[in-house]
């Protein structure tokens, strides 16, 4: 077993030993070189001092003895030793506190009413399951971020079912994931859920009134095949963004009026990398492509189209039918 430090080194004028340098394990495997070369350089300059008291070094910091004759620890030791002491008393901070049986079955509910409130187009239920800043991601989405652009989303689904049970053709698919997956994390959680169609990939965050989604990002199976994760993604919105924008949202025109489409970049998985294409404000658009290389994401290439190309009959344009494998999205 570790010695325990603070009895034969001091810091200071440190006198009770819990409260200065009892430190074992890892931390003295650390120290204990430094204080073996410290121990003997000491000693030497101790028996020089003895042979001459007239030297120029006597005081110095190897040699210095306190009044009650215990040995000061030079400056470096002292460095160390603080330093050391700070790391081994300091939390993880990539993981968090543990989560508890309590934590897993709350958010365990928290994404059954997620399935439940998309599933019946609750505009204040879905959008409150998220953090105030909180984020929604798809590819074909967007990074749908904050209370007015969640909710635009949610609404922009059809949840009026025929007498018979048919449903609308924008109607949201009813996602319930067989396996979730939950680690601690430093700002509170992350999970993986599982569906058929893919997973998502989700950020949470304890908060006053429970845990909340901080972001949730919907990975296809087709796009996990790409090896698209959430992260990404949010680092193609980021270098699209930083690279042309700010984007404009996108509305798709349907009778009566206009829903909620898309915003930032709707990317879309390529054989060597990702597609992307973004609105812009004169109504252009761009169209990239993305590669990932071992210092991140970087745009190969980029296509403005400008905004007379860019109008319905000319070039594609949002589709107001999503397909079946989008629309739990």
């Amino acid at each position: 077993m570790a010695p325990a430090f603070g009895g034969r080194f001091q810091v200071g004028h440190c006198v009770e030993a819990a409260s200065c340098c009892r430190l074992g394990g890892a931390l003295y495997d650390a120290i204990e070189p430094i204080r073996r070369q410290v121990t003997l350089a000491s000693s030497d300059g101790v028996r020089n001092n003895r042979e001459s008291r007239a030297s120029p070094l006597v005081g110095s910091s190897l040699d210095a003895m306190d009044s009650g004759g215990s040995m000061w620890m030079p400056h470096a030791l002292i460095v160390a030793v603080l330093t050391l002491a700070t790391l081994s008393q300091s939390p993880r901070s990539d993981r968090g506190r543990p989560l508890t049986a309590q934590d897993r079955s709350d958010l365990e509910l928290l994404s059954a009413r997620y399935s439940w409130a998309l599933g019946t187009c609750n505009a204040q239920t879905w959008p409150d399951l998220f953090l105030p800043d909180g984020y929604f991601t798809s590819g074909s989405r967007g990074k749908v971020q904050g209370r007015q652009k969640l909710t635009e989303m949610i609404r922009s689904y059809n949840c009026v079912y025929s007498a018979d049970g048919i449903a609308p053709p924008h109607a949201p698919g009813v996602v319930v994931p067989y396996k979730l997956e939950i680690e601690p994390s430093a700002d509170g959680a992350t999970g993986k859920a599982y569906y058929n169609g893919g997973r998502y990939e989700d950020a949470y965050v304890r908060t006053a009134d429970g845990w909340r989604f901080k972001s949730r990002t919907v990975v296809t199976n087709r796009e996990l095949a790409a090896h698209l994760t959430a992260a990404d993604f949010d680092e193609i919105q980021r270098l699209a963004a930083a690279n042309g924008g700010p984007f404009v949202d996108v509305y798709e025109t349907i009778p009566g009026g206009s829903r909620f489409q898309s915003t930032g970049v709707v990317i879309t998985p390529a054989p060597d990398g990702a597609t992307g294409k973004a609105y812009l404000k004169d109504g252009g658009h761009y169209e990239d492509t993305y590669v990932k290389t071992s210092e991140g994401w970087r745009i190969k290439s980029r296509v403005h189209v400008n905004a007379a190309a860019s109008r319905p009959g000319s070039s594609p344009a949002p589709s107001a039918q999503p397909a079946q494998s989008e629309r739990s999205r």
